[in-house]
């Protein structure tokens, strides 16, 4: 009876395992990869749950994970000094993913990240993630395109912080705004 218990649960938790990786396929700096790509980095990750408040990692922390939300919800975020109070970097929502600009060029995190609710988040090695690089076009090449919009991205955020009036920022964060409720 021990012996059946057991193969069940870990028959149960492989089973959970797969079906936790499989949303790798729907994240866009995954897509496009190979079965045996997938099964590499399935092989390398590990699925974490945090609680609701829970610290995923704190600034000043070795930069050695690339996580990648499942479930839930997490906060980037960073305590301005002087005041001491908690500015929000942004939210990463589910089939999004944080830490990879760190991973390949620091050695160390430059924000905290919490659990803003009970989630589920993928925790891939740097190791895992330099090798991948290494081996796939594929996947070097959405590497490469998602570091490329966040470049073009930031450029525009300074060039509204410097070019537009405090009101032409929020008119233009307005319309952001409306165009994503509309979009679901």
């Amino acid at each position: 009876s021990g012996g059946v218990f057991l193969c069940f649960f870990l028959y149960t938790r492989f089973c959970y395992f797969l079906v936790a990786m499989d949303f790798l396929k729907h994240v866009g700096l995954f897509r496009g990869l190979s079965d045996e790509e997938y099964d590499y980095l399935y092989q390398h990750a590990e699925v974490i749950v945090f609680e609701k408040d829970e610290l995923i990692f704190k600034k000043g922390q070795r930069a050695e994970h690339l996580f990648v939300v499942r479930k839930g919800f997490v906060k980037l975020s960073n305590i301005r000094k002087g005041t001491l109070k908690e500015e929000i970097v942004c939210l990463i929502k589910p089939n999004e993913f944080y830490c990879l600009a760190p991973l390949l060029s620091r050695e160390l995190l430059h924000i905290d990240a919490w659990a803003i609710e009970h989630s589920e988040v993928l925790k891939i090695p740097k190791k895992a993630i330099v090798e991948l690089i290494e081996r796939s076009h594929v996947f070097s090449k959405n590497v490469i395109s998602f570091l490329a919009g966040q470049e073009c991205n930031l450029c525009e955020e300074v060039c509204d912080l410097s070019l537009y009036t405090t009101k032409e920022r929020l008119a233009k964060y307005d319309r952001l705004l409306d165009i994503e409720e509309q979009l679901g």
